[in-house]
C-alpha cells in the first residue's frame, strides 16, 4: 500500500504535457508486447471509459472497439 501511495505522489507531480507522451509510449509498448489483448479489445463494441483517480490530478480515457484500443491523458 505504501508503494501505491508513493507512485500516486510521484504521478501527481508530473504535468499533463509531460505525461501525455509517456502514455503514448505505453500504448505502443502495450501493442507490441500484448497484441492479442489489443486485438480482443478491438473486437468489442466501441466504448470509452473515463478514469478519474482521487489521489492524482490526471484523468485518463481508454477507447476501444472498431479494431482499436487507445489510452490517453485528459488533464
Amino acid at each position: 500500500m505504501q508503494r501505491a501511495a508513493a507512485y500516486a505522489a510521484a504521478l501527481s507531480l508530473i504535468p499533463t504535457p509531460v505525461l501525455a507522451p509517456m502514455v503514448r509510449v505505453l500504448n505502443r509498448t502495450l501493442r507490441r508486447r500484448h497484441p492479442g489483448l489489443v486485438k480482443e479489445f478491438g473486437r468489442l463494441d466501441p466504448a470509452v471509459v473515463y478514469i478519474t483517480l482521487t489521489d492524482v490530478p490526471h484523468r485518463f480515457k481508454i477507447a476501444y472497439g472498431n479494431g482499436r484500443m487507445d489510452v490517453a491523458v485528459l488533464t
